[in-house]
């Protein structure tokens, strides 16, 4: 497996790995948002499109996870902005 490839293929466990342990201190939103953006800049994606949905798709799972079905998700900065 060529370097390039073996990146993309560790991407998205250690991004999970990351998301885990970045959570508790960045809040949902903003970790979400940072994660998908990661994935979409290693994917080689449009830098504008991937953060219009990585800010629009984390804040989407917010409103559904935390507002619609009320499961308690990582508090941080900007949740207490929305708040």
């Amino acid at each position: 497996m060529r370097t390039a490839q073996a990146v993309k293929a560790a991407a998205l466990p250690l991004g999970g790995i990351a998301w885990v342990l970045v959570a508790p201190f960045l809040g949902f939103i903003l970790t979400t948002a940072l994660l998908i953006l990661t994935l979409v800049i290693l994917m080689r994606g449009r830098l504008l499109i991937g953060l219009g949905v990585a800010v629009g798709l984390s804040l989407l799972l917010h409103v559904v996870f935390s507002v619609l079905l009320r499961i308690p998700l990582p508090f941080g900065v900007v949740e207490g902005w929305l708040m």
